[in-house]
């Protein structure tokens, strides 16, 4: 069932919680994984993302909005109804490595940054209620997200330098990433941030 859903509106995020559960009877996982990135500089001829110092504000804002509140509102949402009917689930939140590592889009970093720190924050509140919360942390993905810098070489370039693996990572890399935190093969999981990424972070 496909449910249309601003996730940065709190009351639609509770709307979609009770469609789910009206039509499939519980809510037992959530992936968060709703994102955008920073708007590049206006007429730019590469990959040039405004700086901290550059970017309106109202653009800085829609991206926390987004990546950071619409997670907060949906695992509200998802979390609320699992504690009320004292059923356990598994929430996997979509974070990145540049939860870890600043950017040059410093609103995307800060909001993966807050991502992080949100799910940890809740795992430990949710521990006893049997709520497990994760997140994943991709690297560098083969999306529409990120076709501007496949496109620029120099980007292209710099981001297989630091990814040891030498290649971009697939949409269905971090779908099994999602599904083994979703399963009972992660059933002692909690507040953990993984990192299907290439080996970014083995250094």
């Amino acid at each position: 069932m496909a449910v249309q859903v601003d996730t940065t509106d709190e009351a639609a995020n509770d709307a979609m919680v009770k469609r789910c559960v009206d039509a499939l009877g519980a809510v037992d996982i959530l992936v968060a994984a709703a994102g955008i990135g920073a708007v590049r500089v206006p007429g730019a001829t590469s990959y040039q993302p405004h700086t901290v110092l550059s970017i309106p504000m109202d653009q800085f804002r829609r991206v926390i909005d987004v990546n950071l509140y619409g997670v907060l509102f949906s695992n509200r949402a998802v979390a609320r109804w699992m504690t009320e009917h004292r059923r356990g689930g598994s929430i996997i939140n979509l974070a990145s490595i540049m939860s870890k590592m600043p950017s040059t889009s410093a609103p995307y970093s800060v909001s993966k940054a807050g991502v992080w720190m949100l799910t940890k924050c809740l795992a430990q509140e949710l521990a006893t209620q049997g709520i497990r919360v994760n997140a994943i942390g991709p690297g560098f993905i083969e999306t529409p997200m990120t076709a501007a810098m496949r496109a620029d070489a120099a980007r292209s370039t710099w981001a297989m330098s630091v990814t040891p693996m030498g290649r971009y990572g697939t949409p269905e890399e971090i779908a099994s990433t999602a599904l083994f935190l979703a399963s009972d093969d992660a059933s002692y999981f909690t507040g953990e941030l993984l990192h299907p990424s290439g080996g970014v972070f083995v250094g």
